[in-house]
C-alpha cells in the first residue's frame, strides 16, 4: 500500500559538507539506561521448512522520545533489501554466484497488514525503508502501538546475516525494528552492499518462534522453549538489544564453557563432525570476552550463542549475544590464530553496547575490533612487532588508494579490498598509534570510559576524540586531525613509550578536538 504524504525515503549519506563540533545539537538521553524508554518489541513467528520461510505479527509499543511532534515514523525492515526488485542488493554484484547456492535466489518479503493504535494506515517502502503516515500525530513522549503483519522467504544463499543451508536457517535482523531519530532526524535505512549498515537502537524483545519439534531455535536473548502437538515454541526474550537475530537448525550439536557463575557462558552450535577446533573456539572466545571484558568493561549479557553455518567466505556475522560463523572455522585443519584475529567480538561493544551511525563512520568499530584482536592474540610484548609488519603491508595496500582519509563518505569506495585497507585497517593502525601515544594504561581506561559514558547509545566520533582527549589529559587535536582526516598514511613509531612532549604548536595551546573539522 503506498501513501501520500510519506515523505520521499531518501539515501541518508554521510555527511560530506564541513561539520564543526560546536554546531552539532547536544544529546538529550538519560544518563541510567534504566531510566530510558527502549521500544518493547513482542512478534509470534512461525517457520515452515517446507517453503523456507517465516509469518510473524509483531507488536511494537513505541515512545516519541524525538523533542519533535510526529506525523510519520519509519521502519527499517532490511530483510526487504533482499527482494529481487530492491534497488541496493546489501552485496556486491561480484561475489553473487559465491554467495547463492542457486542462482538469482532472493529473499520475498511482504506486509500483509499494518495498523497504527489499532487503525489501519498507509505506508510506503523504498528498499529497506518503510514509512508510516500516522493516522493522528504523535506528541513527544506519546506511546502508540504499531502491528505489522509480515512473510519472508528464506534464501538458499551464504549471506552473512541470511541463508540456510541443508543443515541451518540463520536470519540477522528479519523481524521490523523502529529506525533511528538521532541528531540528524529520521535515519531511513540504506544498505550499501560493501559493509554492513544496520543502524538500530536499543529494545526488549519477546519473539515466540513455532517450528516443527526436531528443530533448534537460537536466538539474542534467552530461550524457554514447550512443545503440543509436533509443535515446538522457543520463547527469546532478549532485554536491552540491539539486534535481534536467531537460528533455526535440526540435529546440531552443542558443547559450552562458563570458568564461574559470574563469567559469561559460550555456548557453540554447530553440525560439522567434532573436530578440536570446536573446543579451541570455545576456549579462545571466553578468553576473548574476559580480554574485552577487563579492558572495555563488563560483557552486560548473560551469554554468548556462536552459530556453525555456511558462509560465502571465512567470516562471521556479531549480533546482541549472538554471532554466525562460517563452517571453514569448525573444520580439523583450521587455524585457531586465523579465527582469532577474524572474530569481530568487538562489534560485541562498539556496535552492539556503544553504537555508531556505521554508515557515516564505520572506521571506529572496525579500527578497534581489529585491533584490540590482535593485541589480545600478541599479548603487550608481541603487539609491536605484529603491528609493525602490519604497517608494512598497509603503506603497499593503501598507496594506491584514492580516498585515504577515514572521514572519507564510504560509499566512496567502489569496492571491498579499498574500503577494508582504509576504514579497518588504517583505522586499527591509528588506535594501536594511540596506544602507543597515551600508554597502554591510559588507553584501557579510555576504552572503559567510553563504554560507560554511552553504554547503550549512539556516540559520534566527536564524542569519540572528546572522550580520548580527556582521559589523556592533553590535547589530540594534531593526532586525530592527520589520522582522520589527513589523505595520507601518518607515521608510527613502534614502540609502547607514553610521549610527553607535545608534537605541535596545537598541542602546546592546548588546541582541542573540538576544534576538530570532520569532513
Amino acid at each position: 500500500m503506498l501513501l501520500s504524504g510519506c515523505s520521499k525515503p531518501v539515501e541518508n549519506k554521510p555527511v560530506d559538507n564541513e561539520v564543526v563540533t560546536e554546531e552539532q545539537p547536544e544529546q538529550t538521553e538519560d544518563e541510567n539506561k534504566e531510566e530510558r524508554f527502549y521500544t518493547n518489541y513482542n512478534a509470534t513467528v512461525e517457520f515452515s521448512p517446507d517453503t523456507n520461510s517465516i509469518k510473524g505479527i509483531e507488536k511494537i509499543t513505541y515512545k516519541n522520545t524525538t523533542s519533535k511532534k510526529q506525523h510519520e515514523i519509519y521502519m527499517n525492515i532490511y530483510a526487504n533489501s533482499f527482494n529481487e526488485d530492491s534497488p541496493i542488493l546489501p552485496y556486491a554484484n561480484a561475489i553473487s554466484q559465491e554467495l547463492s547456492h542457486s542462482i538469482n535466489e532472493y529473499a520475498n518479503f511482504n506486509i500483509s497488514s499494518l495498523t497504527v493504535g489499532g487503525k489501519e494506515v498507509s505506508y510506503s517502502v523504498s528498499g529497506s525503508s518503510l514509512c508510516i503516515q500516522l493516522p493522528e500525530t504523535l506528541e513527544v513522549n506519546g506511546e502508540t502501538e504499531i502491528a505489522v503483519q509480515f512473510e519472508s522467504s528464506i534464501p538458499n544463499m551464504s549471506y552473512a546475516g541470511l541463508g540456510k543451508n541443508e543443515n541451518i536457517f540463520w536470519t540477522g535482523n528479519i523481524i521490523p525494528v523502529m529506525a533511528v531519530y538521532d541528531n540528524y532526524g529520521w535515519n531511513k535505512s540504506v544498505v550499501y552492499p560493501l559493509w554492513d549498515t544496520n543502524y538500530n537502537d536499543i529494545g526488549n524483545y519477546t519473539i515466540s518462534i513455532k517450528t516443527p519439534e526436531e528443530y533448534t531455535v537460537l536466538g539474542t536473548g534467552n530461550e524457554l522453549v514447550n512443545s503440543s502437538d509436533g509443535v515446538k515454541t522457543t520463547v527469546v526474550e532478549g532485554k536491552f538489544i540491539r539486534d535481534f537475530a536467531f537460528a533455526i537448525g535440526k540435529n546440531l550439536k552443542t558443547k559450552s564453557i562458563q570458568k564461574d557463575e559470574n563469567s559469561t557462558k559460550i555456548n557453540v552450535y554447530y553440525y560439522s563432525d567434532d573436530t578440536p577446533m570446536v573446543d579451541l573456539i570455545l576456549e579462545n572466545v571466553s578468553n576473548m570476552v574476559d580480554y574485552y571484558g577487563k579492558i572495555c568493561g563488563t560483557y552486560p549479557y548473560s551469554h554468548i550463542d556462536i552459530v556453525e553455518t555456511s558462509l560465502y567466505r571465512p567470516d562471521n556475522a556479531q549480533f546482541s549475544g549472538m554471532a554466525f560463523v562460517d563452517e571453514s572455522f569448525f573444520s580439523a585443519d583450521a587455524d585457531i590464530n586465523s579465527f582469532v584475529l577474524d572474530f569481530d567480538l568487538g562489534y560485541q561493544w562498539f556496535s552492539g553496547i556503544v553504537e555508531t551511525d556505521v554508515k557515516k563512520e564505520p572506521w571506529i568499530r572496525e579500527g578497534l575490533s581489529e585491533f584490540l584482536n590482535a593485541r589480545f592474540l600478541y599479548g603487550e610484548d608481541g603487539i609491536d612487532a605484529y603491528m609493525e609488519v602490519e604497517y608494512a603491508n598497509l603503506k603497499g595496500l593503501i598507496e594506491g588508494e584514492k580516498h585515504q582519509a577515514l572521514s572519507t563518505p564510504p560509499t566512496k569506495y567502489t569496492t571491498e579490498e579499498s574500503f577494508e585497507t582504509v576504514q579497518r585497517k588504517k583505522s586499527a593502525m591509528m588506535m594501536y598509534a594511540l596506544y602507543n601515544k597515551i600508554g597502554a594504561e591510559k588507553f584501557d581506561e579510555f576504552l572503559k570510559t567510553y563504554v560507560s559514558e554511552y553504554s547503550f547509545k549512539t556516540a559520534t566520533s566527536n564524542e569519540f576524540f572528546r572522550t580520548a582527549e580527556d582521559v589523556y589529559g592533553k590535547s589530540l587535536y594534531s593526532f586525530f586531525n592527520d589520522w582522520v582526516n589527513g589523505n595520507k598514511l601518518p607515521k608510527v613509531h613502534f614502540d609502547t613509550a607514553i610521549d610527553e612532549v607535545p608534537d605541535t604548536v596545537e598541542e602546546e595551546n592546548q588546541t582541542t578536538t573540538d576544534d576538530i573539522v570532520v569532513e
